[in-house]
């Protein structure tokens, strides 16, 4: 008993890929996978965040910082730094970390300079957590 249109050897196939149906209307197109890649790399950038700890001692500073969107560790090694700490100042500008961690038993001007960008906190939606 055959079938109309039916082959029995034979699977039945579909329209071709990208061709519409007759029968139903076209869905949404599917992102293939080099796009659903893209969208994860955008998405892991948006969620990508830098934490930075800071020494400053005997005119020393000393940097760290993680980066999660690699998940890895940068370290500067020990600099001279001038007691106003601009070469701090270029790197927050540079990485602009999510938070910045420091021993509480820091200097004098390293506790006015953190002081000076937490009271900045409020005012600029882009500046670091200090912690």
């Amino acid at each position: 008993m055959a079938s109309l249109g039916a082959n029995p050897r034979r699977t039945p196939q579909g329209p071709r890929p990208g061709a519409a149906s007759s029968g139903f209307p076209s869905p949404a197109p599917v992102p293939g996978p080099r796009e659903a890649e893209e969208e994860e790399v955008e998405e892991e950038e948006e969620l990508a965040e830098i934490h930075l700890c800071v020494l400053w001692n005997s005119g020393y500073l000393g940097i760290a910082y993680y980066d999660t969107s690699d998940s890895t560790i940068h370290f500067m090694p020990d600099a001279p730094d001038h007691e106003s700490l601009k070469l701090l100042q270029r790197v927050l500008d540079e990485i602009n970390p999510q938070s910045v961690v420091t021993s509480a038993k820091q200097d004098e001007n390293m506790t006015r300079f953190l002081g000076k960008l937490a009271s900045q906190e409020h005012r600029e939606p882009k500046r670091p957590e200090i912690i």
